[in-house]
Order: C-alpha cells, then sequence, then structure tokens
C-alpha cells in the first residue's frame, strides 16, 4: 500500500484533536512536523495553579510523598494517586512559608486521639477498623514528622514532582525530582505543551498566570476569563471577548480596547465602577460592549439616583406604559447613543446578584425600550434602564449601549 500523500494527511491531522495530536506526536515523526505546521483547535483551555485543562485532558502537577522505606501509609498514597499535594511543601511536608512548629501546640491532643482509636478498633467490626486504621496511620504520620522536626533530623520521607495526565480512557504518570518551585514547574510544562504548535481557542480560563510561549502561539481567541493580576497582558489583545475578575475598572479601561469586556466579582465599592464605567463609555467613539457583575449588592437604586443627579439632567415621564416610567434629558457634545439596562436575580438564601451591561453600537431599536426605569436622552444620545420579570425571581439589569450616528 502506497504512503497516503503529504496533502491528503494535512487534511486528516486537522480533525485530531489537541490531546490526540499531542499524543501521535510523540510516537511519529510525520505527525509531529504536521503537528507544528497545521493549526489545532481547542474548545475550552482552563490554567490554574498546578492544572491544565484542555478540552476532556488534564495535566495536573502535584507534589507526592513517599517513604523511603517502601512502607508508604495507605492514606499518603491514596493522596498521591489523587494528586498530591497541589502548593509548594518543605522538607517535613507542610506547605512552603509556614512552620511545622505550629502543629506542637496540637501534639497532646494528637497523642490522646491516637490512644483512643486504638482502644476503640479492638471493639469495633472489619469495616469500622481498616477506617479508624487510615486515621491512625494519619496521626502516627504527623507524629513522626513532628519527632524529627523537633530532633532536626530527616524525615522517613522524600518528596517528588508528579505529573498526572489523564482523560477518560486514558492515564500516565510521570514523576521526576522536586524543586520546590510549583509556579515554575506549571510554567515548564505549558511551554513543553505548546511550544510551536499553534492553535485556535474557543474558550479560555486563567487565574493568577500568563505564559508568554502560549500568548505567541495563539492564532485566534474567542471568550478570555482572567483573574488574579492588575496588570495588562498581552494575551487581552487577542481575546474577542474578555472576563475579568476583580480588577480596579477606572485603572485599566484606558490601557484595553477589547470589544467586549465583562468585569466580576464586586461587592461594596461596585456602585462607583458602575459609576467609572459609564462615563468611561459617555467619551467612546466606537461600538463597545461593557458589562459589570455584582455579587449580593443592592446598588441599582443609588447608581440611577446618582445619574439622575448629574449637571444638566432634566426628569420627564415616559408615555409608555411602564412601572418606572422616569426618563432623564441631558445635554451632549458627543455624536452617541448609549443603553443602560440593570439586571437583578435572587440567588440562594434570598441574596441577590446584579449584572450591568454597557453596550456601544451602531444603531438603536428604540421600540425595543419598554418597562422604563429611565431615559438619558443627549443629541444623538439615548441612555435607558429598565427592569423585566423572568420566572419567579426579579430581574434588574444596567445596559449601556453607544451608538455613531
Amino acid at each position: 500500500m502506497n504512503p497516503i500523500s503529504y496533502p491528503v494527511r494535512k487534511f486528516v491531522i486537522t480533525h485530531f484533536d489537541f490531546n490526540t495530536r499531542n499524543l501521535l506526536s510523540e510516537r511519529c515523526p510525520h505527525v509531529r512536523y504536521l503537528d507544528k505546521v497545521v493549526p489545532s483547535k481547542i474548545n475550552k483551555l482552563y490554567i490554574t495553579g498546578g492544572m491544565l485543562e484542555i478540552d476532556s485532558t488534564t495535566y495536573q502537577l502535584g507534589v507526592c510523598q513517599i517513604y523511603k522505606d517502601g512502607k508508604t501509609p495507605e492514606f499518603l498514597q491514596r493522596k498521591n494517586r489523587a494528586g498530591g499535594f497541589r502548593h509548594d511543601v518543605g522538607e517535613y511536608g507542610v506547605k512552603e512559608f509556614l512552620d511545622p512548629s505550629v502543629l506542637k501546640y496540637e501534639l497532646p491532643q494528637l497523642k490522646k486521639e491516637k490512644k483512643r482509636i486504638e482502644q476503640k478498633m479492638e471493639k469495633l467490626e472489619e469495616h469500622d477498623v481498616e477506617r479508624l486504621k487510615h486515621l491512625e496511620d494519619k496521626i502516627q504520620h504527623i507524629l513522626l514528622t513532628l519527632e524529627h522536626y523537633e530532633n532536626d533530623s530527616k524525615p522517613p520521607f522524600v518528596h517528588y514532582l508528579q505529573l498526572i495526565i489523564f482523560s477518560q480512557n486514558y492515564r500516565r504518570i510521570e514523576i521526576v525530582n522536586y524543586q520546590r518551585d510549583m509556579k515554575k514547574a506549571t510554567g515548564y510544562l505549558i511551554d513543553k505543551v505548546f511550544k510551536e504548535r499553534k492553535s485556535r481557542i474557543e474558550k479560555c480560563e486563567m487565574s493568577h498566570f500568563r505564559s508568554s510561549t502560549l500568548e505567541s502561539n495563539i492564532l485566534s481567541l474567542k471568550s478570555l476569563t482572567f483573574g488574579g493580576m492588575y496588570q495588562i497582558s498581552p494575551i487581552f489583545k487577542i481575546a474577542q471577548s474578555l472576563t475579568l475578575a476583580m480588577v480596579g475598572v477606572k485603572e485599566l479601561l484606558p490601557f484595553i480596547f477589547n470589544k467586549r469586556i465583562h468585569f466580576k466579582g464586586y461587592g461594596i465599592n461596585a456602585s462607583s465602577h458602575v459609576i467609572a464605567l459609564v462615563e468611561w463609555s459617555l467619551l467612546l467613539n466606537e461600538e463597545r460592549h461593557y458589562s459589570l457583575e455584582i455579587q449580593n449588592n443592592k446598588n441599582s437604586e443609588d447608581v440611577l439616583n446618582r445619574l439622575k443627579s448629574s449637571e444638566g439632567a432634566q426628569v420627564v415621564q415616559s408615555e409608555r406604559d411602564a412601572s418606572f416610567p422616569e426618563c432623564i434629558v441631558l445635554n451632549s457634545k458627543k455624536n452617541l447613543e448609549l443603553e443602560v439596562r440593570i439586571y437583578r436575580t435572587t440567588v440562594g438564601d434570598g441574596k441577590r446578584n446584579e449584572k450591568f451591561d454597557f453596550h456601544a453600537t451602531s444603531f438603536i431599536d428604540t421600540s425595543k425600550l419598554c418597562d422604563c426605569i429611565m431615559c438619558i436622552f443627549k443629541p444623538n444620545l439615548i441612555f435607558v434602564a429598565h427592569r423585566t420579570r423572568l420566572s419567579d425571581n426579579f430581574i434588574s439589569i444596567i445596559h449601556i449601549l453607544i451608538l455613531s450616528i
């Protein structure tokens, strides 16, 4: 049988998912070359401390603890199989930057608990004995660790960096020497997976991390959720839709130019962020869509009252048969139209979430502006807020829509 031609191989590889291509490229030189030439498609990419999820495959980094004599307690074996510690640990297995001596305060109670368990084991059935033996081994491990710490001696176990790659029908484990730097190891993992491999990504979520290797190999990115950093990341420019969690709205707005940006994770100072978005939106001359999500806060009325008290505002009555028919008329120097809606939805325990949407587009259909709470009209600009009832939940949302006409 003749080997398939290069154009055919190139076409076929486009139908393999990212992880299948990764596995094949490790074994087949021809696939390895094609994998670098033909961009791959990723539906969902999730990156957080020590973990990388690419569609249905997970790459999980962790620190495993193994006894030197080969007699690792069962509870530790289970923890190792589950991925190990998700954070850096010191020589005695305690989280890095945490002094092991803090465990000494629990020492008397641990000894009493161990003795109580030993006495109880003699009277219990087999399945209960197994459960208590598991707990006794755990207490014994802590006591032994403290003993070595107090004597300034080497503990009976060592640590390794462990990488588990798994999906529904696949599982592989790699173990290397541990250098006590999970962040660096995560960066190395991302570099290894994405180096010289161009990708088109539908949805990406990242937390407290960035990778220049990944950023330089993304050809397109539809949706990005990024949390934990206030600095601007180059990956922001690639995303068509950007979500930022718990960042300074006013500080970041002048430096991010995405058409769609969603801010979330705000609470007590939410109204100031909403006002900042309104003020920024009024300065725009191009299409934009901003939204701001607030958890468990009741600030919409405060925001609306502050806007109604703006300089030059004129309150009028809407002709629409709406629950809140107030309108506000302002003067404007911009050739823009602005639409604002406030949605509030009831969540568990009677708490409420609010979402403020700010839209900047090239036109607006005023026939759809029903249930008006308030409108701010300017020459070529309209600012509207309305409420809607959905099911049994009362929903209020603010949308800002800016239009050049």
